[in-house]
């Protein structure tokens, strides 16, 4: 027989049954150890109770507060993110201080041992370890749950969990939707005395002005300004016919045309009429002188009418004369009169145009502040709206209960996985042992042991006799 058989032999069934049956007691005794040990320490282990609740968390596509929006592909994102929120040390604060936990013996006795800071984060780090929070496949509905010593703590802080998640939540909503409000409003005020000091300023200026339409008193200046041009076109065009006339006299004046004969006067009527009288005259004298001698009265009388009635036409058609060249002069005077009208009516024109300009601008400031403000103040009244209808997008589906029966130890399955691994653990060590020291069990052993098979079964054959 081969003390030392070769190890890299595999075990045939054969071999592995005659090794089971040899070593059956080596193995219930490991596995019965493993028993023991996995019975000593499920007892041991402290009880734990665990309490779940259900929440259904959703999110708005379109939020009214922020105004962005959500898109599906993000679901997954969104609620891993609710998770750790849920899991987070704020929601874990919030829980403390809603339960008082803060105030217990326990707590104060670590404070005092290890400080107020060191104690608070412990408990928090505690909170959260045992807070476990599942989450199904494609799936928004997130299963809550608590591990606690006791089945009340376990109910207790489980629904504590859920409702500090719940206020932590609004929270953050209606930060936001407050964030939001304070912008909104001081936007709206800025806005508003902008929209003020645009008004004062308006009115200021109308006040310094005197203008109160925006364009009635230009448009009546403007047409007086019209009408003073067509005015001062009429005098300059007379002016120039008035200039042209007695320009024409003087010159047939300086060619000897006696005054009374120019062809102005044959304009005056009354002038005309004292020539007719003359003529009158002038024949009555023709008929008288042959009859009536020279130094009689009557003719001496009509003469001397006569010679009157020449000195009236000889002053009266020096006044035309004179009169032509005044009326020229009366025309320049009217025209630089008029110059100096329009002159100044166009410079008023001109700075009322100036002053409807400027109120333009104010009002054109103040109407685009106007309307800004009213697009802010409508988007604000909108803001207001949502953030008072804004509910939380979650809802409580089940709340946490009394849990019947505690989560761990779970005796039943730590019984199971102790024989298990008893099991494993000797049927291991079985093996290393068989294979260290090969022993000869069976007819497979001796032909893997003896070169001569005859033997080996004469042997056998005489081993089952014997026996």
């Amino acid at each position: 027989m081969n003390p030392n058989p070769d190890t890299s032999t595999l075990f045939t069934l054969q071999q592995l049954a005659a090794m089971l049956r040899a070593r059956q007691r080596q193995i219930l005794a490991i596995t019965l150890g493993f028993l023991l040990l996995g019975t000593a320490v499920t007892l041991l282990l402290p009880t734990v109770w665990t309490a779940s609740s259900d929440l259904y968390i959703d999110y708005k596509e379109n939020d009214p507060i922020s105004g962005r929006g959500l898109s599906a592909m993000l679901d997954d994102s969104y609620m891993q993110t609710q998770i750790d929120m849920i899991r987070s040390h704020v929601v874990a604060e919030e829980v403390i201080r809603a339960q008082s936990l803060g105030e217990t013996a326990q707590y104060r006795e670590l404070a005092q041992k290890h400080g107020e800071a060191r104690a608070k984060d412990q408990l928090v780090e505690q909170l959260v370890r045992n807070t476990q929070v599942e989450k199904a496949r494609n799936s928004r509905v997130l299963s809550v749950s608590y591990d606690a010593p006791n089945a009340e703590d376990a109910q207790r802080m489980t629904n504590a969990v859920v409702r500090a998640y719940i206020d932590v939540t609004l929270r953050v909503v209606s930060s936001s939707a407050r964030s939001l409000r304070e912008q909104y409003s001081a936007q709206l005020d800025a806005l508003r005395a902008e929209a003020d000091a645009i008004q004062e300023k308006l009115t200021q200026y109308r006040q310094q002005t005197g203008l109160i339409g925006d364009t009635e008193n230009t448009d009546r200046d403007a047409q007086l300004l019209d009408q003073l041009t067509n005015t001062l076109s009429m005098i300059q065009t007379r002016r120039l016919e008035a200039q042209t006339r007695f320009a024409s006299l003087q010159s047939s004046v300086r060619t000897g045309t006696p005054v009374e004969q120019l062809p102005i006067t044959s304009q005056i009527t009354p002038l005309n009429d004292m020539r007719s009288r003359l003529n009158e005259i002038d024949r009555r004298l023709n008929e008288l002188r042959p009859t009536l001698g020279n130094r009689h009265p009557t003719l001496l009388g009509l003469e001397a009418e006569r010679d009157e009635l020449q000195r009236r036409i000889q002053t009266a058609a020096r006044l035309a004369y004179q009169s032509t060249g005044a009326e020229a002069d009366q025309l320049a005077a009217q025209e630089r009169d008029l110059q100096r009208q329009i002159e100044q009516q166009r410079d008023k024109v001109l700075e009322q145009l100036q002053h409807r300009d400027r109120i333009a601008s104010y009002q054109r400031q103040q109407a685009s502040v106007e309307q800004v403000y009213r697009s802010a103040l409508q988007k604000y009244d909108s803001l207001l709206m949502a953030s008072n209808i804004t509910a939380p997008n979650l809802a409580v589906l089940r709340e946490a209960t009394l849990p019947t029966s505690p989560s761990r130890p779970r005796l039943a399955s730590n019984l199971v996985a102790s024989i298990l691994a008893g099991l494993f653990i000797a049927l291991s060590f079985a093996f290393l042992q068989e294979l260290r020291h090969r022993k000869v069990r069976c007819l497979d052993d001796l032909r893997r042991s003896i070169p001569d098979p005859l033997l080996g079964q004469i042997g056998n054959h005489l081993g089952k006799e014997s026996a």
